[in-house]
């Protein structure tokens, strides 16, 4: 699983940071916590972020990070951050680092018609959102089988009431790891809609259980005959029904190709991140020209590989392929970490879940020098300083070690989760957090 991949990665990135150590912490660290404490804003309440919203709000792709994927802060602050996007900027669709088809569940249900929905009832509404939840059932369930999320979900739910069709936003997953289960949906859809193309395309289908040399040439059979449909103005059958038959067919594709038998780590991960990535064009395509989109994902597929000072080879993450599609202008990445307290992870794949107490920081490095700050919270605008005459870079230019860790939490090596960046160059903004929550799986 990816899990594995991304632990051998980590210790990767600590050995050739070993080696290359004279390159970096040559700034002294009283200068860089100067440095943050006199150029970071401290907040308590999303309102002290208006300029950051402002900000934002004319991008067309604003990618909301995260340092785990189990602290509570993080989704408390990329749900109202959305919200006020979506009120404010016109955003058409969020897209979460979740399954396509389980997601596509919480998106019929927040843009339900006043004929499907006459009111909204916060208690039965919240038990609907619950039940639709509690049927995700990939590992690791918990990432949005959680209070924070069915709160968003709720208030999108609730808003969408309010618009006409057209202003209504809609939430999608980009993952691929439910492809089976997205595999049988394909199948359904063939055997109700096309019954004349279903015994082929069954059979088609069958070969990601076979692993056949031509499997990947028919599965684009499939997505070339739905896309086809899809553009043709002519075609009868409901373009919703059409364009989630078409993602569906991308996302069985990119599972099948993940997933093959002694596929090494970078291919895995290169194919993921395309998986992501076309996944993200198509529903920027569906939704029009001048569509916007806010993604929640994590910090290692948001932040800009350029600050990481790392050798990658041919590996790729989601932003360096949107930059290489759209204007610098038209994007922007804002990261999440924290330095202390507790979070929802496991300590092995496929492990329950449960609560961690984070460690403290490797002295010196980024989450420690922002936790010496003295800011509960504190929000950096990286984008302003790079930018700014007066702001000394000698110390801004430096490589620092950075934390993050996903579902798994290796307490024990906590250096395993750290990467030399230089923070302007990872990411356009940061949002810091001293000591962060772990997330509510009490539904």
């Amino acid at each position: 699983m990816f899990l594995n991949m991304i632990k051998n990665i980590a210790i990767f990135l600590i050995i050739i940071t070993i080696i290359k150590k004279d390159n970096i912490f040559t700034t002294n660290i009283k200068d860089l916590v100067k440095f943050y404490k006199d150029n970071s804003i401290e907040f308590s309440e999303i309102s002290d972020l208006s300029d950051l919203i402002d900000e934002i709000k004319r991008k067309k792709i604003v990618l909301l990070g995260e340092s785990t994927h189990g602290t509570s802060d993080f989704y408390n602050l990329r749900l109202e951050l959305s919200k006020n996007l979506i009120e404010t900027g016109d955003f058409n669709f969020v897209a979460i680092e979740g399954d396509w088809g389980a997601i596509y569940k919480l998106n019929l249900f927040v843009n339900q018609n006043k004929s499907e929905k006459k009111d909204f009832n916060k208690n039965s509404d919240l038990i609907e959102v619950y039940n639709i939840l509690n049927r995700y059932y990939l590992w690791p369930r918990w990432i949005w089988v959680n209070k924070e999320t069915a709160n968003f979900i709720l208030w999108l739910k609730n808003y969408n009431l309010k618009q006409p069709d057209s202003k209504k936003v809609g939430i999608y997953g980009f993952d691929l790891y439910g492809y089976q289960k997205s595999n049988d949906m394909l199948k359904f859809f063939f055997k109700k809609y096309f019954s004349e193309k279903f015994i082929n395309f069954s059979s088609d289908l069958d070969c990601i259980y076979k692993n056949s040399e031509n499997c990947v040439q028919k599965l684009d059979n499939i997505i070339n005959f739905l896309q086809e449909r899809f553009y043709n103005k002519n075609d009868n059958l409901n373009s919703k029904k059409l364009f989630y038959a078409f993602q569906t067919a991308h996302i069985v594709k990119y599972g099948y190709q993940y997933f093959l038998k002694n596929s090494k780590n970078n291919y895995r991960w290169n194919i993921r991140t395309e998986n992501f990535y076309k996944i993200l064009i198509n529903l920027l395509n569906y939704y029009g020209e001048n569509s916007k989109t806010i993604i929640w994902a994590h910090n290692n597929h948001i932040g800009d590989l350029d600050g990481v000072k790392i050798n990658f080879g041919n590996m790729k993450n989601l932003r360096e392929l949107l930059k290489n599609s759209f204007k610098k202008s038209e994007i922007f990445s804002i990261g999440l970490t924290t330095e202390s307290g507790d979070v929802i992870a496991t300590k092995y794949e496929g492990d329950e879940p449960k609560i961690f107490k984070i460690s403290t920081p490797i002295p010196n490095s980024f989450e420690d020098i922002l936790g010496k700050t003295g800011f509960n919270k504190l929000y950096t605008p990286l984008y302003k300083l790079k930018s700014e005459k007066n702001i000394d870079l000698k110390s801004f230019n430096k490589s620092i070690w950075h934390r993050a860790f996903g579902v798994v939490y290796n307490y024990k090596n906590e250096k395993y989760h750290y990467a030399p960046i230089i923070p302007h160059e990872r990411y356009d903004a940061i949002i810091f957090i001293k000591k962060s929550s772990p997330i509510d799986l009490e539904l």
